[in-house]
């Protein structure tokens, strides 16, 4: 394993978050509000699917209380990936590294690979056997990291770990594999593109005011700022609709499939997925309730009921 590695492996560990709300970033404390959770039935069997923020600040907790019970109700946590499990490093970097005498500046156009320079200096050597869709979003997590945000305050690392100290039995929707598979393969014009981006948007302050924008909004649990910022992320120019298009939309339909299956399986299943996947065209929420599955938003006024119900069930 690289020096890359070592010195960032919680920003590695954060590639296998990805969601457009792993940009967000809050300049100021703020409470947060109701919690983007839903509830999802099919006849008497429910699951609690909740819209997380896969890098976050101390200040984001606590979580609100009907979510917490919510996690404390359910007999399985589900996540998207078990960052947690000992093969998630062996898989990062079987997918994340170029085999020798491959290297990182061959995949690069010259003018790219002095930009890096320009931005890294030396340093940039340690970046060499890292492949591009790795790069890119370990770069942004560490930008991410100078502005407070610490892959160790994570939403679904904060249930995962709760889980594991209760004994609770925890299961993926996709795993390590499938997540490193997205930022390993993409092709050497689009990975540059996606560089230049992240560089210029850091260095214009582009990125920050996204990112704050997408922390207010989830923190307030707005559904509809959110989509809109999905939306707009999409339309902003071809690359963005790729990103989106790889990292969101073609994930969404087997992400409601798996949890339709949960819930014909009748599990008791706390949820916790990248809000991202929860809001705008084609979200989770939207697809499962076009496969006739009962879904609605639980806030703190009506969580007391569906918390009772829940509890009636075990």
């Amino acid at each position: 394993m690289t020096s890359l590695f070592f010195r960032c492996k919680p920003f590695f560990i954060a590639l296998l978050w990805m969601c457009c709300c792993q940009f967000a970033q809050a300049q100021t404390p703020q409470k947060m509000g109701p919690g983007m959770l839903w509830e999802i039935k099919s006849g008497k069997n429910v699951v609690h699917l909740f819209g997380s923020i896969h890098l976050a600040k101390p200040d984001f907790y606590p979580m609100p209380k009907h979510v917490d019970d919510a996690f404390l109700a359910s007999k399985l946590l589900v996540v998207e990936a078990d960052i947690t499990a000992p093969n998630v490093m062996p898989i990062m970097k079987r997918h994340f590294s170029y085999v020798a005498p491959d290297k990182l500046e061959n995949h690069l156009s010259p003018s790219a690979w002095s930009t890096l320079q320009l931005q890294f200096g030396n340093a940039v050597e340690s970046y060499q056997n890292t492949k591009l869709g790795a790069l890119n979003t370990a770069l942004t997590v560490a930008f991410l990291a100078q502005h407070g945000y610490a892959a160790d305050q994570g939403i679904d690392l904060h249930y995962l770990q709760r889980a594991k100290a209760a004994k609770k039995p925890i299961a993926e929707l996709e795993g390590a594999e499938f997540q490193a598979r997205l930022f390993a393969h993409f092709s050497d014009a689009d990975g540059e593109a996606w560089l230049l981006q992240v560089l210029q948007d850091a260095h214009s302050g582009e990125l920050l005011r996204e990112m704050e924008d997408m922390a207010q909004a989830w923190l307030a649990g707005d559904e509809a700022q959110l989509a809109q910022m999905v939306q707009k992320a999409m339309e902003k120019d071809a690359l963005g609709q790729k990103l989106q298009e790889v990292f969101l939309t073609k994930r969404n339909l087997g992400l409601s499939n798996k949890i339709g299956k949960l819930l014909k399986e009748g599990k008791q299943a706390f949820i916790v997925m990248g809000a991202g996947h929860c809001v705008g065209s084609g979200n989770v929420v939207e697809l499962l309730q076009k496969q006739g599955f009962s879904v609605r938003r639980i806030d703190a006024n009506n969580a007391a009921t569906a918390t009772t119900a829940t509890l009636a069930r075990q």
